[in-house]
């Protein structure tokens, strides 16, 4: 299949909605460009080789994303002229953050700790986003 989407010739499909889908495909490339066969994505399955670097999902830096929320945080903070504690308790009111990242977002925004888990970051970034009703976006 990925040797026909590279072709652009998918052959005769019947199934109208299956053909759209296959129409939208992007076939798997080397960096290269040269498209993957049947081999590659054993030998990626196997971390024989790594996946092209259109593909490769960043690596999460929990510094830099626990940074950029705090300063984004203490912008939200100056705008409603409130307290930091306030406003973190206005922020959990308005978002379903669960108790276990609640408890992530309170270490990172008011002791400067650092998000541990991914996860915790994305919904700590959707509560903000909430409670500003702002576009904030995590990296």
């Amino acid at each position: 299949m990925n040797k026909a989407l590279a072709s652009g010739e998918i052959g005769a499909i019947t199934d109208r909605q299956l053909r759209d889908r296959v129409a939208a495909g992007k076939p798997i490339c080397h960096d290269d460009g040269t498209p993957w066969e049947a081999g590659d994505f054993f030998d990626c399955f196997i971390g024989a080789i790594s996946p092209p670097k259109a593909l490769q999902v960043p690596e999460f830096d929990a510094s830099a994303e626990s940074e950029r929320i705090r300063v984004e945080f203490t912008r939200a903070v100056a705008n409603q002229n409130i307290g930091k504690v306030a406003a973190l308790f206005a922020m959990f009111q308005c978002s379903d953050l669960d108790v276990e990242a609640a408890n992530a977002a309170e270490q990172v925004l008011l002791c400067h700790e650092t998000f541990t888990r991914k996860e915790h970051a994305a919904k700590a970034w959707n509560a903000l986003r909430q409670w500003t009703g702002s576009r904030a976006t995590a990296a």
